[in-house]
């Protein structure tokens, strides 16, 4: 039978850390992904998405998931793909 890991009273601080602060962890998170579809968004205009910007599009609609916001509101945003609508929802869950 496979034993649990062990870890050091060092290591299991981190890790409880790490999971005390996975909210704001995420939320930095999606702020980051923000800016990056903006920008993702002012080189594909006009033209075909990017494979980065398709890439970027799900990491947040994935991270938005996780920190569970609707799946009516996701399918809302994956459908408009609208950097405005992703950072309205980024500024929601900031006030919360």
């Amino acid at each position: 039978m496979a034993s649990g890991r062990e870890f050091t009273a060092g290591q299991r601080k981190i890790i409880d850390r790490y999971y005390a602060n996975l909210d704001t962890i995420q939320l930095t998170r999606l702020q980051e992904l923000v800016s990056e579809v903006y920008l993702a968004a002012a080189d594909a205009a006009g033209g075909a998405p990017s494979k980065k910007a398709d890439a970027l599009w799900k990491r947040a609609l994935d991270t938005l998931a996780k920190v569970g916001v609707p799946a009516s509101r996701l399918d809302a945003l994956r459908a408009s793909r609208d950097p405005k609508a992703l950072a309205s929802i980024v500024a929601d869950l900031q006030k919360k």
